[in-house]
């Protein structure tokens, strides 16, 4: 069983805790896949910057959009 936690993160001298204000089932199995990949982005975004991230990330998903689209026109040609 997984569960969405939602607070603040705090700091008493040199340690560190979750301030937690709400506990909830994540019920959702999407709900774990997000996060995952949310964590990713960030873990990269702080090793490569933002802004190139964001851009290497939209360069990545044309291409695989182009990418659909070639395997849709060959499996449905059009008729013209």
């Amino acid at each position: 069983m997984y569960a969405r936690v939602t607070g603040t993160l705090k700091q008493f001298g040199t340690k560190r805790y979750l301030n937690v204000a709400h506990i909830q089932p994540a019920t959702d199995p999407h709900e774990l896949l997000y996060h995952t990949f949310e964590a990713i982005y960030v873990t990269l975004a702080f090793s490569r910057g933002a802004v190139s991230l964001l851009l290497e990330l939209v360069h990545t998903a044309t291409e695989v959009l182009l990418s659909l689209v070639v395997v849709v026109a060959t499996v449905n040609p059009c008729r013209g």
